[in-house]
């Protein structure tokens, strides 16, 4: 060993590394001791107070306090009571109370106390309350003025958060809200109009919204998934998600009934995942033209396909697409996006039942289908492969218009006997990936596309 690593060596202390002396965990510090115990449940940390002397107030200076437990009210009353009132940490790094059985009336007093004023006590604030399936549980709407608060995860409450309120919320970064009943569609503008700083967002299964509103210039992650169907029944067409995010960089929503409108065009966009109706489809592909991955899901029909090729915004920065369509046409989506797509390296195809792939319609045949797609493609994906006419046809044109290609994946849940279709790239790769092939019919399979291309054949289930 050199003098500098010598040297290096010797300057670390003993929290950043324990001694060679040190042979069982009582020969740790009591800072790596608490640390540990950080990991644990209160009720478990609690209970390592019993090992010995020096353990027994330990837990009292653990920065996390995590009541996740499934006890009779009047233990976990007991328990939850018992880590607040001795616990002797200024400010926590986490207060975590999920609780399924029957909600006791000091449920907000707890909460309320590791507040203690406008500063708070607690950075991280983790509340559910699964048993109550109608939401009864009004949150106390004092958190929303803390300003030490840095993480606020909430499900299974209800929040109304009046009009005269002003929410101050200036060292939020991360809010979670899960199957939450809201008052109105205010309580959730308010709610977020007073997140300074906030850069990630969770909002999933939400009730009584009807036009959801996110407009949070600091956001750089989005998870939106609706049910609406479960509440406004055949009025959900009725209903919007307007999201003003310029800043994004992960995008996720999952809501096939709403109109989904972007308002911004994130410039720093990484990831988007979207599953909408069809909707304003031009328009949210404008707003995403700056993404590197893209997976659309769309579930119905669009009424603004008719627009040319000149209204598709151009995707510089796109290097994977996955589209997936029901009811819908999406070889005129896909057509768009190998036109617009220069430096696109995987295109992943979702064969579903009752999707619109029909690369031989009178409307394809009015269109100028590329004749050279990306010279970076090199992976073509057809999942939900089952051999008919119309995929075999757009297997061949990928195919043909792809000199750079290396791997064709065809996934399938049915047995293939044979798929046959020229290609252009001399290092291509045909892989077929099945769920119910025997060995003969693999074997089958390999004699047939040997021809064509060299085959690697995976199954699931037997080779």
């Amino acid at each position: 060993m050199s003098d500098a690593a010598v040297d290096r060596s010797c300057s670390l202390t003993s929290v950043d590394r324990p001694s060679r002396e040190c042979r069982n965990i009582d020969d740790l510090s009591d800072d790596i001791l608490r640390h540990i115990l950080s990991f644990l449940r209160t009720k478990e940390a609690v209970a390592t107070s019993t090992l010995s002397k020096r353990w027994h107030n330990l837990w009292i200076l653990v920065p996390v306090l995590d009541f996740n437990d499934y006890l009779k009210v009047g233990s976990f009353i007991h328990l939850v009571n018992g880590g607040l009132i001795n616990n002797k940490v200024t400010l926590l790094d986490k207060f975590r109370l999920h609780y399924g059985g029957y909600i006791p009336e000091c449920f907000t007093d707890w909460i309320n106390g590791v507040l203690d004023g406008v500063l708070g006590r607690v950075r991280d604030l983790d509340i559910s309350i699964p048993h109550l399936r109608h939401h009864n549980f009004e949150f106390p709407v004092n958190v929303f003025t803390v300003e030490n608060l840095q993480v606020l995860k909430l499900s299974y409450v209800f929040v109304n958060i009046p009009s005269g309120m002003l929410v101050c919320l200036p060292s939020l970064k991360i809010l979670h809200l899960k199957k939450l009943c809201f008052a109105n569609d205010e309580s959730v503008s308010r709610l977020l109009r007073g997140c300074l700083v906030l850069e990630e967002l969770l909002v999933m299964k939400y009730r009584d919204v009807r036009n959801l509103v996110i407009f949070v210039p600091t956001l750089k992650t989005l998870n939106v998934a609706s049910n609406c169907s479960a509440y406004f029944g055949s009025h959900c067409e009725q209903l919007s998600i307007n999201i003003n995010a310029p800043n994004l960089e992960y995008l996720r929503i999952d809501d096939d009934k709403r109109l989904v409108h972007l308002e911004s065009v994130p410039s720093s966009l990484i990831k988007a995942n979207i599953a909408f109706n069809g909707a304003g489809l031009f328009q949210l592909t404008k707003a995403l033209c700056h993404a590197k991955f893209l997976c659309l899901r769309i579930k119905g029909e669009f009424s603004d396909l008719n627009m040319n090729g000149n209204s598709f915004p151009l995707f510089l920065n796109l290097t994977k697409l996955v589209l997936l369509g029901r009811k819908c046409d999406m070889t005129g989506v896909l057509i768009f996006f190998l036109k617009k797509s220069p430096k696109l390296e995987v295109l992943r195809i979702n064969m579903v039942p009752d999707s619109g792939w029909q690369l031989g319609h009178a409307r394809v045949k009015r269109r100028d289908l590329p004749k050279r797609l990306s010279p970076y493609l090199k992976k073509f994906s057809m999942i939900n492969y089952r051999g008919n006419k119309v995929e075999i046809k757009m297997a061949e044109y990928i195919v043909k218009n792809a000199p750079a290609l290396e791997l064709i994946e065809i996934r399938s849940c049915r047995r293939l006997d044979s798929l046959k279709f020229p290609r252009l790239s001399n290092n291509c790769q045909l892989e077929f990936i099945g769920l119910d092939w025997n060995l003969v019919s693999s074997e089958a399979t390999l004699v047939e596309a040997e021809h064509n291309a060299h085959v690697r054949i995976q199954n699931s289930v037997k080779l």
